[in-house]
């Protein structure tokens, strides 16, 4: 299995997570760091930065898409 194959082997995964649990791994919008974030709120309250933004101006951890970034182009970066 390729790294690509792997990470989306982690983003199904992940969607499972969402799914059964209503939480959602994100990037905080603010600082970057990484938050749970229940997902029947709209706003995102980071505990790192103490900052409220909108769950839309944060980023998934994982995602669908995210296996065709350029870090994954590379066929040889298969570790």
């Amino acid at each position: 299995m390729n790294k690509r194959e792997k990470f989306q082997e982690q983003i199904a995964l992940m969607d499972i997570i969402r799914e059964k649990s209503g939480i959602n791994i994100l990037n905080c919008g603010h600082c970057g760091e990484i938050l749970l974030h229940d997902m029947t709120k709209e706003d995102v309250d980071c505990p790192h930065c103490n900052t409220i933004i909108a769950e839309c101006d944060c980023s998934d951890y994982l995602y669908v898409g995210l296996e065709y970034t350029d870090e994954f182009n590379d066929e040889n970066s298969e570790s």
